[in-house]
């Protein structure tokens, strides 16, 4: 699809959505995909050679449904004024699936910044090394002519031969200095490159946490005041919720358990205790692991700073 007619479909799409912000939202959600389907649907029936322009015939296309606002109209005449409990349960499920679809987006992008960090550093690393083969290959260079000049010396004599065995010493030296140099470079820049990676981790994983603590610290407040301002209503959504969970809880009680005798009952229970203990029991074993295996990190770089 063309850029002009692209922009159209996504103009209609965006006041359609804008008309439909009171309705759910897997409503706007199939309210616009219905519509790029049907237009992406009539301009492949239509593909062949055409005077038209692509922008005027998804325009053409579009003013069958009328107006955008017209439209959700239409849409929300064809829906239930009151609202019911399982829509409501709905509505949360999708919003908690679009949540964790965004920290996932967000893990991804996370990701991506700390490999495009380890890219660098490893790039930096490669520089180093191509600096100091670059260095042996001066050095080499180098130590061609005092090569050269100690044959020569060898053919006149024995002093002209310590004179080159002499000079030949002086410029290995210095070629075997200057390969420790750009080796000790390489290393640091290696070390640089790694300790850049470790702090980008760091700094992700905090700023990772301290996003889900500021969401769910807004959330509460949000819920804290929207309860000031109406603590009746929110009662009525705690029982409502309530009662939907016993409802629930009962339907699966009665496809699973309801059929066996009281002694099998209570057999159940006691299993389903015994796991419950047991997953507390390893979670906070994890917990403790993790946080003992965080202080036992954090101690060397701690030494390491004080000298």
């Amino acid at each position: 699809m063309q850029p002009e007619a692209q922009v159209l479909l996504r103009e209609f799409n965006r006041r359609l959505r804008a008309a439909l912000s009171h309705a759910p939202n897997h409503v706007r959600v199939e309210a616009a995909l219905e519509v790029e389907s049907h237009v992406l649907d009539v301009l492949s029936r239509r593909a062949g050679p055409s005077s038209e322009p692509e922008s005027e015939q998804v325009a053409r296309i579009l003013s069958g449904f009328g107006s955008p606002e017209e439209y959700a109209r239409a849409l929300l005449s064809q829906l239930p004024d009151v609202p019911n409990v399982r829509s409501g349960v709905r509505e949360v499920a999708l919003a908690i699936v679009d949540l964790f679809r965004g920290m996932g987006r967000l893990g991804l992008a996370l990701g991506g910044q700390i490999l495009a960090l380890a890219v660098a550093g490893v790039r930096c690393l490669g520089r180093g090394l191509r600096r100091a083969a670059a260095g042996l290959r001066a050095a080499k260079a180098e130590l061609r002519e005092p090569l050269s000049q100690a044959r020569r010396w060898g053919r006149n004599g024995l002093r002209t031969g310590g004179i080159a065995v002499a000079r030949l010493g002086r410029w290995g030296a210095r070629g075997l200095r200057s390969g420790i140099r750009l080796g000790r470079r390489a290393g640091d820049l290696g070390l640089v490159a790694v300790r850049l990676a470790a702090r980008s981790v760091r700094w992700a994983l905090r700023a990772a946490a301290l996003a889900a603590v500021a969401g769910l610290a807004l959330l509460a407040f949000a819920v804290a005041g929207f309860s000031a301002l109406a603590p009746d209503v929110t009662g009525w959504w705690v029982h409502q919720f309530n009662t939907t969970v016993a409802e629930i809880l009962d339907e699966l009680r009665w496809h699973t358990v309801a059929h066996f005798d009281a002694g099998t009952q209570a057999e159940f229970v006691r299993m389903g205790s015994t796991v419950l203990v047991t997953m507390l029991a390893i979670g906070l074993i994890s917990v403790a692991a993790l946080a003992l295996l965080a202080w036992h990190l954090r101690r060397p770089r701690g030494g390491v700073s004080e000298h």
